[in-house]
């Protein structure tokens, strides 16, 4: 299992394909929080707190951890690694909101690594723990590892570690990294100059050390034939993390080669490079006067592809056409396509970008993916060249793929590989699957708005941040409902839209969202009543990426459900709630409370849930006068919110809501009061406190 980056890949894209036309910076002063209101002077108030562009980076950190944690669960670890990565080199407001969610990404990555890495599990652990405040949390994070230690055999360190445990649930230890082991070399193989460069043969394999600091390990291998060279270092069962470079040279003279220094897991070093017969020389080091430590030196080489029966393709006018000729009518529409619709390419030599063409007479759902064992970027462009998708890894293994409706008009389709030292075949395959309704321009007034049929999917395109492209949309309600408005795309970690609904046209800002919906996807939810409204669709005006993508929305009409009534803000002023009950709430202002009285005609086992497209809430349930904690808990819902249950005697009980940074605002949260049957209540009343953050004291 290799970590994938997304940073490098993006860069060679962008090198590669595009201008810097498209890495404009963000229009306006956008970066607002999302409000659940008619009401434009609440909207307005929050363009003016400075917090709110943090709000919204950790917001997409916050949405980023979910959707790992889903990837995880689901098994691919991969792609779960490589949103957890983003998290942990995203620069994110200070506060305990960040602290909270870096913790649970080391979590997260400590855990994938618990048994394949100890060390750099053991890492991960430990920048955990500088985000948690409960000695028991950590304590139990620090025997997570101890576990590992002691399956790996290591019992004395398994032992050390269970004592430092037990200082941290005495409160007799301070929150530090001291409990992350040291460990020492255990050999020395020598060979520190190039003239002793000890010989190998490919396939090859040894454990190494760094004896004492800037110790250097010399290597030397022959090849015959053109080959695909990897050179690695890797951790080994007691090692914390060595920080090692790689230095490949073609003689004893300082006929260097290439170099790398971070380029592996964690700060191993990997180099991948295509080498012609001959014998080279490989120096091994460590990058400071670190601990010493033992780590294992791998190389494995495979035959290069040669180059694909399409090339030369390196260029836009040499794109290769795929598809199916059918001279722009017919099943599909595609424009006068001679090549089959799937081909066999190469990403040989290193840096390789490989175009291909279709067209469309018409609007058309498309389908663009790579298949294969290669690790391949897609960039799809317009006939003069500006992106407007791009994706890495949403197809199988770490493919691409892209699913989308595009306008009518010429295509091209770029690939290359993920990393600049990447080479492989892979397969690429583009179907025209069936027509779709495609936004008309000019549209980026309201003026010009596009009627939209609600539940009906419309498409469109959209640019960057700083182009000002907007594309406006209307509709209109007989009667009072609730509606929703949502954005779709190929991608919902790629496609990052920005939603406005205004009440007229000219019309007052009613709501605005960045990424209520899935991913950085925009979901707008209000009862409004009967008339007509615009919205328009625009790029994210915070995290812009500089590319411009396809995209969908669609309006959605259903009764209004229930709501919170405010004030609310205590229990003796308490929503009056029932089993059964589901409600649309906020915590609005900063600083809010939500209170219900749930009332019990008989002994019940009850579950509480709150749920919403983003937010973190606290749940506590008092007594009916909100002067005794029954229990209380934070994240065991979906993502951030919280689930709670317990067997209750019948009667009233007050139940709150909070946010977890308080004072902050969620925008929108649903609340549900469910009940699984009756039951008979624990004595003394016994109910779960979920708490590791220390939230629900004092409340």
């Amino acid at each position: 299992m290799r970590p994938k980056v997304f940073g490098g890949a993006c860069v060679a894209l962008c090198l590669i394909l595009f201008t810097s036309s498209l890495l404009a910076a963000p229009k306006g002063n956008q970066g607002q929080e999302d409000q659940v209101t008619l009401e434009r002077a609440d909207l307005m108030n929050q363009l003016d707190n400075p917090r709110i562009e943090g709000l919204a980076v950790l917001a997409k950190a916050e949405a980023r951890l979910a959707h790992a944690q889903g990837l995880l669960a689901a098994g691919e670890v991969d792609a779960g690694v490589r949103q957890l990565n983003y998290i942990t080199t995203t620069e994110l407001p200070s506060g305990p909101m960040a602290d909270k969610v870096l913790s649970s990404a080391y979590m997260e990555l400590g855990g994938v690594y618990l048994e394949s890495h100890l060390s750099k599990a053991s890492e991960y652990f430990g920048r955990a723990i500088e985000g948690m405040t409960d000695n028991v949390v950590i304590a139990d994070t620090i025997r997570r590892v101890a576990g590992a230690h002691t399956e790996a055999g290591n019992t004395s360190e398994a032992a050390r570690l269970e004592g430092i445990a037990r200082e941290y649930e005495a409160g007799t230890v301070g929150n530090t990294l001291g409990w992350v082991p040291q460990a020492s070399a255990t050999r020395d193989p020598g060979a520190e100059t190039c003239d002793l460069a000890v010989p190998f043969t490919i396939p090859h394999s040894e454990v190494l050390s760094i004896s004492v600091p800037y110790e250097e390990n010399w290597r030397e291998f022959t090849i015959t034939e053109t080959l695909q060279v990897k050179l690695e270092t890797l951790g080994t069962p007691t090692s914390v993390g060595t920080d090692t470079q790689i230095w490949l040279y073609g003689d004893c003279l300082g006929d260097l080669i290439d170099w790398d220094d971070d380029g592996g897991p964690g700060l191993y070093s990997l180099l991948e490079l295509t080498l012609d017969p001959g014998t080279y020389y490989v120096r091994i080091q460590g990058y400071s006067s670190s601990t010493p430590q033992d780590f294992e030196f791998a190389v494995t080489a495979t035959v290069p592809p040669e180059p694909d029966d399409y090339e030369p393709d390196n260029e836009a006018s040499q794109a290769t056409l795929i598809g199916f000729r059918n001279n722009g009518v017919g099943e599909g529409g595609q424009l006068g396509r001679d090549k089959k619709n799937v081909q066999d390419h190469s990403i040989f030599p290193a840096l390789d970008v490989d175009y291909l063409t279709f067209g469309l007479a018409r609007a058309n759902n498309v389908r663009i993916e790579t298949m294969g064992d290669t690790d391949t970027l897609i960039g799809v462009l317009n006939a003069g060249g500006a992106l407007f998708a791009v994706d890495d890894d949403s197809g199988d293994g770490f493919n691409g793929k892209i699913e989308a409706c595009w306008p009518a008009g010429d295509w091209l389709v770029a690939v290359l590989g993920s990393f600049t030292s990447t080479i492989g075949e892979y397969s690429i395959a583009v179907d025209v699957e069936s027509p779709c309704t495609f936004e008309d321009e000019p549209n980026g007034v309201c003026g010009q708005a596009n009627d939209i049929v609600p539940g009906e999917l419309m498409n469109g395109l959209i640019a960057a941040a700083g182009t000002y492209e907007v594309d406006y949309f209307t509709f209109t309600l007989d009667e009072e409902a609730n509606v929703v408005i949502e954005t779709n795309g190929y991608d919902e970690f790629d496609v990052d839209s920005y939603l406005e609904l205004y009440n007229g046209c000219p019309g007052d800002l009613l709501l605005a969202d960045d990424d209520g919906g899935a991913g950085f996807l925009s979901r707008i939810e209000a009862v409004l009543p009967a008339g007509t409204y615009f919205f328009n669709v625009q790029a994210s005006p915070i995290w812009d990426q500089g590319d411009s993508w396809p995209y969908s929305v669609m309006v959605t009409l259903s009764e209004p459900p229930l709501a919170e009534m405010e004030p609310n803000d205590d229990c003796s002023i308490g929503n009056p709630v029932l089993i059964g009950d589901s409600l649309q709430a906020s915590i609005n202002p900063a600083g809010d409370y939500d209170y219900y009285l749930l009332t019990l005609d008989e002994d019940s086992d009850v579950e509480v849930e709150t749920s919403g497209p983003s937010g973190d809430t606290v749940l506590a349930v008092f007594d009916a006068a909100g002067t005794e904690l029954i229990g209380c808990d934070e994240d065991s819902g979906d993502g951030l919110f919280s689930l709670w249950r317990c067997g209750l005697p019948a009667g009233t009980y007050c139940v709150g809501v909070k946010d977890y940074g308080f004072p902050s605002v969620i925008s929108l949260y649903n609340i549900e009061f469910r009940s699984y049957g009756p039951t008979t209540p624990s004595e003394p009343l016994e109910c779960p406190i979920t708490d590791p953050y220390g939230q629900c004291d004092p409340y």
